[in-house]
């Protein structure tokens, strides 16, 4: 993968490992986009409800788009220091297009955090 974007995998991917950087990050900023909105997004957005955590909607790619929900477009986002994008997608490429955009803060989450994140949001939906 270094090879294809001529970046370190560590630094295209800002991936998060445990839920105490996961905890602690949110705390830093105040508006989160959702990078892609399949069912880790979901599970993400309905975890931020419950942590009081604003989500200003979904950035998907062109062929996902659908103005109607809240979703965007990378290229219809003006991030400023307080806002970061939580990707979701395992997709290399849209790491690199965000490490190229230069524009946002943005980390993505090792899968056991949306385990994790998946059974809290499962149990709160049944109290």
């Amino acid at each position: 993968v270094e090879a294809l974007f001529g970046q370190p995998m560590k630094e295209i991917f800002n991936k998060l490992n445990s839920l105490h950087e996961f905890h602690n990050i949110l705390n830093r900023y105040e508006k989160f986009y959702i990078y892609g909105a399949g069912k880790r997004g979901n599970i993400l957005e309905q975890y931020m409800k419950f942590e009081n955590k604003k989500t200003y909607g979904y950035i998907v790619s062109s062929e996902f788009y659908n103005a109607a929900e809240k979703e965007y477009l990378l290229s219809d986002i003006e991030p400023d220091e307080d806002t970061l994008i939580i990707v979701t997608p395992t997709d290399y490429e849209i790491y690199a297009s965000l490490h190229n955009w230069g524009r946002g803060n943005y980390v993505s989450l090792a899968d056991r955090i949306y385990i994790c994140l998946e059974e809290y949001v499962n149990a709160h939906k049944n109290l």
